[in-house]
């Protein structure tokens, strides 16, 4: 990836910089331990990626770190996807609040859908999901638009 001089970057990298970081585990299996290492590598993105920033303006770049993701067994969209945005969109949202610099491009399912919205109640057995879609949405911008 090149960058041409659209907004995003603070400043031109050297030819030589890596100019993309992504993290995006998106199968993740139903277990705690495979669920914790998504939310590990989501958090832990975070940590480096605003460290890098406020550590060195100047070779500032492009990061993409997905909260979204699925739940493998089994698959069945109306289960998964807003089982992974309940859990993981909060625990990002909670982490952003303590960190100390931007938070990059954060893609998530459900962005900006609040909890109890009508699109969440298509579950199985009517099972409702608190996706917090607008929780974390919020968080970025207040983090990004207002901290920093």
């Amino acid at each position: 990836m090149k960058y041409n001089g659209s907004v995003g970057l603070p400043r031109t990298p050297k030819a030589s910089q890596n100019v993309s970081w992504t993290q995006n585990k998106w199968e993740i299996k139903t277990t705690g331990e495979d669920i914790q290492d998504k939310t590990d590598k989501i958090c832990k993105m975070l940590d480096d990626f605003a460290k890098q920033v406020m550590e060195k303006p100047e070779e500032s770049l492009w990061c993409f770190n997905y909260t979204s993701g699925y739940h493998s067994v089994p698959h069945d969209f109306f289960t998964n996807y807003p089982a992974s945005a309940e859990y993981q969109n909060k625990r990002a949202a909670d982490h952003i609040a303590n960190l100390n610099g931007p938070t990059g491009v954060i893609v998530m399912d459900f962005a900006g859908i609040p909890n109890g919205d009508k699109r969440t109640k298509r579950a199985p057995a009517g099972k409702k999901y608190n996706v917090n879609g607008d929780l974390l949405l919020n968080a970025v911008i207040d983090h990004n638009f207002i901290k920093f």
